[in-house]
């Protein structure tokens, strides 16, 4: 029978890292892989049996801490698989062609909060890294630190040639969280960040990018210039940002699959009533960075806490399928 299976896993998130995934890229591994990010144990590695009978089709290979006892992220980078957690930032592991099991990493960046941000109930207390995403060129790697309002901007030239090259700093409260990109032109990106706590989406401008199919390894990081080009609000027309107090807290951003519209879920942590998915039109081309984001309304989620939502792959992004946390329904 086909169908979804659902894990609830509960705990915390801090750090992150990069291991190589033979694993799902290798065709003569025989065994289906997933990788968990289990906050309250670190990163599972599972083997995944379809012939089996539902209750001993998965079995745990490894635990993997590597990437911190509390991992909250991971990412698919081709042949590298990216952590973060709550305390910092490793890059670069290994992974066994015969099992899939992942080795050790082979950087490491760890993350200290100088001092609390504005953020209520704990939100700001430490760093926070929440994110590992690469650009669409392959080439940066950008990781949102929610707790440090920050985020950092990583070159990556090959698993072992990893450089921080820069830091975007936010305002105070912002809690920058996930990212998402569209691609402009052979040098130029459009990347979207949207932020838990003043609920908002910020666009940015990456110029210097290679967006070539084609690209030659370089001995130094190239340029990357990054550049605000405007905020809107995640829960009405206009740049409102929203106090950090918790009673809104935006979560994920995606784009249709023909650009043109974006998507944000938003989550109203002191009402019952539905939660909601806020839609802008997208218009990178028409030289008014105001109006790149037009906000065109909300729509229900029906449930509670959408941590996380999906577009369908279809040309016409047909369908969303949402993880209402609270309420359980999707």
């Amino acid at each position: 029978m086909l169908g979804i299976r659902i894990f609830n896993f509960f705990a915390f998130y801090s750090y992150i890292a990069v291991y190589a995934l033979p694993a799902v890229c290798l065709p003569e591994l025989s065994l289906h892989i997933l990788y968990v990010a289990l906050q309250s144990r670190g990163i599972l590695t599972l083997s995944f049996d379809p012939s089996k009978s539902v209750q001993t089709s998965l079995e745990i290979l490894d635990t993997n801490t590597d990437a911190g006892f509390t991992p909250g992220w991971l990412k698919d980078g081709g042949d590298r698989i990216y952590s973060v957690s709550r305390t910092h930032f490793p890059m670069n592991a290994s992974v066994s062609g015969e099992n899939g099991i992942i080795g050790e990493a082979s950087y490491l960046f760890k993350y200290n909060l100088s001092h609390p941000g504005p953020g209520t109930n704990g939100s700001q207390i430490q760093s926070n890294p929440h994110e590992a995403i690469f650009d669409p060129s392959g080439q940066y790697m950008f990781v949102n630190d929610r707790g440090a309002d920050l985020i950092y901007v990583y070159h990556v030239d090959g698993p072992y040639n990893v450089t921080q090259i820069s830091t975007v700093v936010l305002p105070p409260g912002t809690g920058p969280r996930h990212t998402t990109f569209r691609v402009f032109n052979s040098t130029r990106t459009f990347m979207y960040l949207v932020s838990e706590l003043d609920n908002t989406v910020r666009v940015f401008s990456l110029d210097g990018v290679s967006n070539n199919l084609e690209r030659e390894p370089t001995a130094h990081p190239p340029s990357l210039n990054i550049m605000l080009r405007q905020t809107a609000s995640t829960l009405a027309p206009g740049s409102s940002r929203t106090s950090p107090n918790d009673t809104f807290l935006a979560s994920e951003v995606a784009l249709s699959n023909d650009g043109k519209f974006a998507y944000v879920s938003n989550r109203a942590t002191k009402t019952l009533a539905s939660d909601t998915l806020a839609i802008y039109s997208v218009h990178p081309n028409i030289g008014n960075d105001s109006a790149h984001l037009v906000y065109l309304g909300q729509n229900n989620t029906f449930g509670k806490i959408p941590r996380h939502f999906s577009l369908s792959p279809d040309a016409e992004t047909r369908y969303v399928a949402v993880a209402n946390e609270v309420s359980q329904t999707w």
